[in-house]
């Protein structure tokens, strides 16, 4: 095996383009920063998303993880929007982050293109939105993200009706930042919420469990008596969000109070996410964790080796049915039968109280090679063999024990207490945005008395 210090330091020479501080130790750590007139959020000594003002946008390519650290640099919106589509970014609250830069990306085509701005500037944006919007139809971020772009653009537009291509290409690149700050934000919130749940649920119903069992919960996977054991599904951190994460995030904080804790990671077929990407987030947080293939799920639980599930979502219904990564149900349906308690960790974007229930979400379903190859290995099937491929299924809200929110950790039944989370956030987003908006409306004066 490599030593990680050098393995690190070998890629730092390949990515020496990213200013970012090299570890000190096997303790990585995230970070957001400006610089350059934009925005970047680092992991350690690797950067996953950076973009530049005026022009680009760096994206570490998940897809070759975790034995390549390499990077997109996308410099048009419709490259954002392949990476998003192929995968190279992924996880929800990402895609949005990414959808949004990829909107800035277009008003900077726009602007150098020789865009006037005004009404024809807007007009273009429109469209653009509806070609990013398709990248991933599933995830909710996406269309969040860019219909906020869009209600900045009209926004300007309502009180100036010939605002230059300039101002208004700057003030989408400032409402990208908006939300890209503003998901790290809810995602540590997210992350304490999961913290307080965890010490007032699941760990009394630990408790609960063991008292009428004998099985021993010392195992071969190095889980320790007195730590927490949880498994997740497919990857919800770093990589997944702007930063901190979502399930992974409440695996985060649950770390920084001081609480040993185990981590049982589902590989995630057909992709892998949880093997590739999860498995490479918790080596570098020095998190013990152990891989195991998704069907072994049943298994750790009938063992008492798990004490709770977690994962996070694409899209959660107004009836709080989720949808989430493929396998995900199978997950829930076990941890039923056993008695663990299943949280999903979601920011409130990512809550469509418009769906009545998950019968309501698209599924996204994606092509037969990710099933039937892996890597150059040929075909693993007779060649020809039909093959069923969704990117998500649907968890109903009857398996799911609570719903782990920046607003708070909500538990059954769903309908009123997500209509409620989300009228919060609304609200907290429209003080947010009152802000902003007096902000921009400043700014808008200023050029105009300049000019």
């Amino acid at each position: 095996m490599v030593d990680l210090l050098k393995f690190w330091l070998s890629r730092l020479l390949v990515s020496f383009l990213f200013l970012a501080r090299t570890p000190t130790s096997l303790a990585f750590s995230f970070s957001s920063t400006m610089s350059n007139g934009g925005i970047s959020n680092s992991f350690g000594s690797v950067v996953t998303l950076k973009y530049t003002n005026g022009g680009s946008l760096d994206v570490l390519d998940q897809s070759v993880l975790p034995h390549e650290i390499a990077y997109l640099t996308c410099t048009e919106y419709m490259e954002v929007h392949d990476a998003i589509k192929s995968m190279k970014v992924r996880g929800a609250p990402a895609i949005g982050a990414a959808a949004a830069y990829g909107m800035a990306l277009a008003a900077v085509e726009l602007e150098k293109g020789g865009s006037k701005g005004g009404k024809d500037f807007v007009s273009s944006m429109e469209k653009v939105r509806e070609k990013m919007d398709q990248a991933r139809p599933t995830a909710v971020n996406l269309m969040y993200a860019t219909a906020r772009i869009l209600d900045v653009l009209h926004f300007v537009l309502d009180r100036q009706a010939e605002a230059s291509a300039s101002l208004l290409r700057e003030c989408v690149e400032d409402e990208a930042h908006r939300l890209f700050n503003e998901d790290i934000e809810n995602n540590r919130r997210l992350g304490s919420n999961g913290v307080d749940l965890i010490h007032s649920h699941a760990i009394p119903a630990r408790a609960e469990r063991e008292k009428g069992s004998s099985e021993t919960h010392a195992n071969g996977n190095g889980v320790a008596e007195g730590e927490f054991r949880f498994i997740h599904h497919c990857n919800t951190g770093h990589l997944a969000t702007a930063g901190h994460g979502t399930a992974l995030g409440v695996i985060f904080s649950m770390q920084e109070t001081g609480k040993k804790i185990f981590v049982n990671v589902d590989e995630t077929r057909p992709r892998l996410q949880g093997a590739k990407l999860t498995c490479w987030e918790l080596k570098q947080t020095g998190i013990p964790h152990s891989l195991n293939v998704d069907g072994a799920s049943g298994l750790l639980m009938y063992r008492g080796q798990v004490d709770a599930v977690v994962f996070g979502a694409d899209r959660v219904a107004a009836n709080g049915d989720v949808a989430n990564k493929i396998g995900t149900f199978n997950l829930a349906m076990a941890a039923k039968a056993h008695g663990v308690p299943v949280y999903a960790c979601v920011p409130t974007s990512t809550v469509d109280v418009s769906l009545t229930s998950g019968r309501d979400i698209p599924i996204e379903e994606r092509d037969a090679s990710e099933v039937t190859e892996v890597g150059a290995s040929g075909c693993i099937p007779p060649v020809g063999t039909p093959v069923f491929n969704p990117a998500f299924d649907i968890t109903p809200a009857e398996y799911i024990d609570a719903i782990i929110t920046e607003e708070g950790a909500l538990r059954p039944p769903f309908l009123g207490a997500l209509k409620e989370a989300k009228e919060k956030a609304v609200q907290r987003e429209a003080e947010r945005r009152k802000e902003a908006l007096s902000q921009l409306e400043a700014k808008l004066k200023s050029r105009k008395t300049a000019a």
